[in-house]
């Protein structure tokens, strides 16, 4: 016999999505960062919006054992950790970048890079890449610290557990080594 998890399962995967939800809503937000240049912008994470549309909730059994997963692109790991000093992005993937980024690109003195050869795009993502290497890229945390924060709610999942518990209280204790005698559960010896 078998006990299911049912209400625990919903809650799992609710609290993912929701981890979901939240992730996309902290890539849309205005974030201040200030560069070694001296620049300074105040505008959302999510320039392309390539990364908040990989998000992806996957939820399947492996060895009767419950996985439930976010997933996205891998970048977006390096959006939130950052990079150290040393890292060497593609520059064909900068200059892909390049050509999909929504935003004004404009030089030290301002003059707009939007309508570029494809040399002067490959010269722009080397220069990216050099500083890159040098520099790393700093971190923004947008995923670590909301991470950390809901896995502080997930503390709440053991009003679901008890409810699943309650819901079929025999099979419960008999899938943790009781038996049942009536209405006496003894330990399997």
């Amino acid at each position: 016999m078998s006990f299911k998890l049912k209400n625990t399962e919903s809650y799992l995967i609710s609290f993912v999505n929701n981890l979901k939800r939240l992730s996309i809503r902290e890539l849309e937000r205005s974030r201040f960062r200030k560069y070694s240049s001296g620049r300074t912008i105040n505008e959302p994470l999510n320039a392309s919006g390539n990364l908040k549309g990989s998000f992806t909730v996957e939820s399947k059994y492996i060895k009767n054992k419950l996985s439930v997963n976010m997933r996205g692109n891998s970048y977006g790991e390096k959006v939130d950790e950052g990079t150290k000093a040393g890292t060497n992005p593609s520059v064909s993937q900068l200059v892909n970048w390049i050509n999909r980024k929504p935003v004004k690109l404009t030089d030290a003195k301002g003059r707009n890079l939007t309508n570029i050869t494809p040399e002067g795009k490959n010269r722009i993502a080397n220069q990216i890449a050099q500083k890159i290497n040098r520099e790393g890229i700093k971190p923004t945390n947008f995923l670590t610290n909301l991470v950390d924060a809901q896995f502080a709610k997930l503390a709440t999942i053991d009003r679901a557990i008890l409810k699943d518990i309650n819901t079929d209280l025999d099979s419960f204790m008999q899938s943790i080594g009781y038996t049942k005698n009536g209405e006496t559960f003894k330990i399997q010896q």
